[in-house]
């Protein structure tokens, strides 16, 4: 007898529960899973839940949940372990052509950011460094130490936050087609915040939604066209509504830039840009990327805005070269030439 995508994935996130708790440490599954914008089903590792987050003093009265949803899988031997952090509104099923792969060669962990997927969410109106405190203290948790993040899109604004954080915790960055290196007008992050509440993104999300997914990629393959699918399929009023009441709070930060601290991106940094991106095109970004300190370049021909599914596999070899740059902790003659290409 066959088992439906949706009872295999349910009976995944049973089995890994339990072994979570006869690993000892503390799991609970969400009561209520919102409407999501994604979920590929075809993830091929089970979902975990940590909720004993360490939580700081001056914020534990004002938590809303602990619980992190994520993924734990390989084992980090020669090469340091990974990271992944997904885009904006999306979950950790976005690496679903990338997390295999990297798992063949060192541990991976990505995390359904804080108030998406099965996440719970931060405080009303917690922004950009609420976000990194939580994936520092998912971190620490579970022992992940210089460790390589790699971001995509909002992701990899977070990734280089959590760099210019705790440069030292990281030993190097891959950002693919990441926020942060484009410098907006002081107004547009004004104006949102006076205009762009959650009730009037809301309600253009629901017009617009299908418009605006469809410039994500540069061309159609089984996987984009899945993932559009997949995305449309889910795009009703809840699911509107909820992300425009996630992405409202972040504006501010959705705009906000690195341009005047690239030099403090001190550690070994791999960025894959797709040269057909619709939403942060290269070009824009290119100059301030070229001012990181240690960067490799790779910018791919006929990708989109995601090419952890157009172009997974460059990717992935993108990622094993910085692993292996940066396999020693301390700088070497080999990850001193990792300069500007």
């Amino acid at each position: 007898m066959s088992i439906s995508p949706t009872a295999r994935f349910s009976r995944d996130v049973v089995n890994a529960t339990t072994h979570r708790l006869k690993c000892g440490y503390s799991a609970a599954v969400p009561s209520t899973h919102l409407p999501e914008l994604m979920r590929s089903e075809r993830f091929p590792f089970a979902e975990r839940f940590s909720t004993e987050l360490a939580v700081s003093a001056a914020t534990a009265g004002h938590v809303a949940g602990s619980h992190v949803a994520y993924f734990d899988a390989g084992v980090a031997l020669d090469l340091p372990p990974v990271v992944l952090l997904h885009a904006l509104g999306m979950n950790y099923t976005e690496w679903e052509y990338v997390a295999s792969a990297l798992s063949q060669h060192t541990r991976v962990v990505g995390m359904d950011l804080p108030g998406c997927g099965h996440s719970a969410p931060l405080p009303a109106g917690a922004g950009l460094a609420a976000v990194c405190t939580r994936i520092e203290h998912w971190m620490e948790r579970l022992g992940l130490q210089s460790a390589v993040v790699v971001g995509h899109s909002f992701g990899g604004r977070l990734a280089c936050e959590l760099a210019l954080r705790q440069p030292r915790r990281l030993a190097g960055l891959v950002l693919l087609n990441s926020a942060g290196f484009i410098r907006y007008p002081r107004i547009y992050s004004r104006l949102g915040r006076m205009v762009l509440r959650p009730a009037v993104v809301g309600t253009l999300m629901l017009g617009l939604a299908p418009m605006l997914v469809q410039r994500i990629f540069a061309r159609r393959t089984p996987a984009t066209q899945r993932f559009l699918d997949s995305v449309l399929g889910r795009w009703e009023t809840a699911a509107a509504f909820r992300f425009a009441a996630y992405a409202c709070p972040m504006l501010p930060d959705l705009t906000s830039d690195v341009l005047d601290r690239t030099s403090e991106l001190a550690l070994p940094i791999q960025v894959i840009w797709g040269d057909r991106d619709a939403l942060l095109p290269y070009r824009q970004a290119e100059p301030a990327l070229r001012r990181l300190p240690r960067v490799q370049i790779d910018v791919l021909p006929d990708c989109g805005h995601m090419p952890n599914i157009e172009a997974p596999d460059a990717v992935v070899s993108a990622v094993l070269r910085l692993l292996r740059l940066t396999k020693q902790s301390r700088p070497t003659a080999s990850t001193a030439s990792f300069l500007n290409t």
